[in-house]
Order: C-alpha cells, then structure tokens, then sequence
C-alpha cells in the first residue's frame, strides 16, 4: 500500500476517535447531576429504612421468643397451678375444678370463713392472744389421745383437715373459743340438778356413787351451760354483723 494511503487512513481514524472522545466526555448538566444526586440519597435513605425495619423485627422476634420459652418454663414448673390433672391426656384445669367445689362446698366453706374471721375479731377486742407453746401443747395432748401423731391426722382428715398447718390453724380456733368462754362467762349449777343428771343417766354411771362423781358431773354441766350462753351470744354477733358473699 502507498505511503500516501496509510496516513490518509490514519487521519481518518484519529478524527474518529477524537470525535468519539468529545462525544464522551460531554458534561453532565447540572440538573442530571442533581437529579442523580437526590436518587443516590433516596436510595440509601430506603436502604437505612428497610435495615431499620429488618433489625426491629429481629428483635420484635427474640423478643417474642424469648417470652414464649419464658411462659412455657413457667407454665412447666408451676403447672399445677393451672391444670388440676389429665385423664388419657384430656386436662381438668385447676379453674374447672375450682368451680365444682365452689359449687358442692362454696357456701359451707365461706360460712366457716365468716365465723373465724368473726371469732378473732372478737379475740382482738377481748384482748386474747393463743401462744404457738399452746397451740403444741394442745397438739400433744391430742395426739396422745389419739395414740400417736399419724392417727390424730388420719382423724383430722376426716374432718377436712389435712395438713400440720390446718391442724395448728384449727387448734387456736378452739383454744381461742375456750378463753372467750373462760373470760366472758360463768355458769352456777345447781346440786338438784346434778343429782337429776345423774340419775337420768345412772346407765353411765354403773357402780358408782352419787357422791363419786358429783364433782364430775358438776364439771360437765358448767362447761354445757357457758358453751350454750357462747352459742347464743355468737348468734346474736353473727346475725348483726355485716356479710356479704358472692358466690
């Protein structure tokens, strides 16, 4: 090829390039670089958002995890606080349960309620305290009536008492009962009627003499009459207080 043809070719590929070059490097006008600008922070103005969002779920989610395990290790541990039993895996809960004997003893029970709460404002106003030294000796002194310890709480149970708990809670009821007697009554017994008493009941009395068991008798009877003046005297505090119950 002649000299002449390769810079002729040469000059049309560098005017080439060089038209191509301006066409690039054309600068943006400031509108689109502003525009382009405001995209950019949009952008990454919803980037910050969506990773915002992202971590409070995150957390939201822990957070509900954690609370769940919570409630379930607690509901394990303390299950007995609202389930009752299952049979063949069906629960009774602790609340069904609770309604079947409110139902069956609810009243029983709250008037029982009504008369302790009754008898230790009466305790208060009459200055009696019941020691805990009475209340066990009160206790041993039944359980060596009753031949033991375990026999005296196989009795108690019977009565609904089933616990050393209830059985010292129902021991200062009564000893407190027997000092509202002791200081708020007094009885005076007669000998003709220690004389009837005993020959009503001369079955009892089988080879005795009246005069063996006179004083016994008398005992009895005084101890008859100031729990007869008691009961009447704790009606008439029961029938003027103020109750009200709803079950």
């Amino acid at each position: 090829m002649p000299a002449s043809t390769k810079k002729s070719t040469k000059k049309v590929v560098i005017k080439k390039e060089t038209k191509m070059a301006k066409r690039t490097v054309k600068p943006l006008k400031e509108e689109k670089i502003a525009d382009i600008s405001s995209r950019l922070t949009e952008k990454e103005a919803e980037l910050k958002t969506v990773k915002k969002l992202n971590t409070g779920f995150i957390i939201k989610l822990l957070a509900v995890v954690l609370i769940g395990t919570a409630v379930f290790l607690l509901a394990q541990k303390n299950r007995g606080l609202i389930l009752a039993g299952t049979v063949n895996n069906t629960p009774i809960t602790r609340f069904a349960l609770n309604s079947r004997l409110n139902d069956r003893y609810g009243s029983t029970a709250f008037d029982e309620m009504v008369t302790e709460e009754l008898i230790k404002e009466q305790a208060a106003k009459n200055n009696i305290v019941v020691s805990p030294k009475e209340i066990q000796d009160e206790v041993a002194t039944n359980e060596a009536q009753f031949g033991g310890k375990d026999q005296l709480m196989a009795t108690a149970k019977q009565a609904g008492i089933n616990n050393a708990a209830q059985l010292n809670d129902f021991f200062k009821l009564k000893l407190t009962i027997q000092k509202l007697e002791q200081k708020l009554f007094t009885a005076s017994v007669k000998d003709a009627d220690i004389q009837k008493y005993f020959d009503d009941n001369k079955s009892y009395f089988t080879g005795k003499k009246f005069e063996e068991v006179k004083e016994t008798i008398k005992a009895q009877l005084e101890q008859q009459s100031i729990q007869q003046q008691f009961t009447d005297w704790f009606g008439k505090i029961r029938s003027e207080a103020k109750i009200s119950s709803y079950l």
